[in-house]
């Protein structure tokens, strides 16, 4: 019984690390975050879907076939995973999102994320 707790605590800990080195990573690969960038960027591509502040209330939310996700809850700091979130916004996602792949960057992406944090009261 020991040797599960043992083998068990292990195997958590390496997940624990395994997440902090992806999340350290990420942040090295796209760099301190352009919120200027970022805003502009919203502007142009999200504010009509996703509204002022990023929660999924902008002029035609209510028009759309899938209301457009709350991005401040998305991006918020208990999601801290940069990737998928940068790929479901370059890629798309099936009966709403459209792709911005050609539009976008992952660096115009990751400044909108901090974008729609400081939006909300977080700072980047």
């Amino acid at each position: 019984m020991k040797k599960l707790l043992g083998i068990t605590f292990g195997v958590l800990g390496l997940g624990v690390i395994g997440f902090i080195a992806l999340v350290a990573y990420e942040n090295t690969i796209y760099g301190e975050s352009d919120v200027a960038n970022g805003k502009q960027k919203y502007v142009q591509n999200c504010l009509v879907c996703h509204g002022e502040r990023g929660q999924g209330d902008g002029l035609i939310a209510a028009t759309l076939p899938k209301t457009p996700v709350n991005l401040h809850k998305k991006f918020g700091r208990l999601n801290p995973v940069k990737s998928g979130i940068i790929g479901a916004v370059l890629d798309g996602r099936d009966g709403g999102m459209p792709a911005f792949e050609g539009v976008l960057t992952k660096n115009d992406v990751n400044d909108i994320m901090a974008y729609v944090l400081v939006q909300n009261g977080e700072t980047d």
